[in-house]
């Protein structure tokens, strides 16, 4: 069974609450589940490909981090600026996916999981899944999403497939 973290940055609660749902959801496989600034760099450098980290994040600002998101985000652009000025620092070695939670209002419309998923593939993670770049009715995107993820994770028939082909992201254009 593959080790699970569902981690939320969340300023007025809406990917808390969606986190929630998700380890709810994937309740079988007993995931763990905190806000992002719990998730420790030092940690993530010793996971490996049976670990799977579900990112769930809103945008604040301009594009900045969620407030329980700052440390992480710190952290995680530190880690990368490390792994490119020497090379041996640890490179991380475990899955992930990312949903974004953003207004098309703003300029850098979900711009903090945009840099989120940039960084952690950068930094060698393994994105399982097209980033989700949801506006304020995200409802509909959180249940495709979560259920790709459900059946990647009980092994079903094409479900890798579907969910690397999964593409769900508001045109801010329109």
């Amino acid at each position: 069974m593959p080790k699970i973290y569902i981690a939320y940055g969340s300023e007025s609660g809406n990917a808390h609450t969606l986190a929630h749902e998700l380890k709810q959801k994937l309740a079988a496989f007993k995931p763990n589940y905190g806000c992002l600034n719990e998730l420790l760099i030092e940690n993530m450098q010793q996971w490996d490909k049976n670990t799977l980290l579900f990112v769930i994040s809103s945008t604040t600002g301009d594009g900045e981090p969620p407030h329980n998101a700052t440390v992480f985000y710190q952290n995680l652009i530190q880690t990368r600026m490390q792994q490119r000025m020497k090379p041996d620092t640890p490179k991380f070695g475990f899955q992930y996916a990312v949903f974004g939670i953003g207004d098309v209002n703003y300029l850098n419309f979900c711009g903090f999981s945009k840099v989120v998923d940039g960084l952690l593939d950068k930094a060698g993670a393994n994105r399982i899944a097209n980033r989700v770049d949801a506006d304020v009715d995200y409802e509909a995107f959180f249940e495709q999403w979560s259920d790709a993820l459900l059946s990647f994770l009980c092994d079903e028939s094409n479900a890798t497939d579907l969910l690397s082909n999964l593409t769900l992201q508001v045109d801010p254009n329109q």
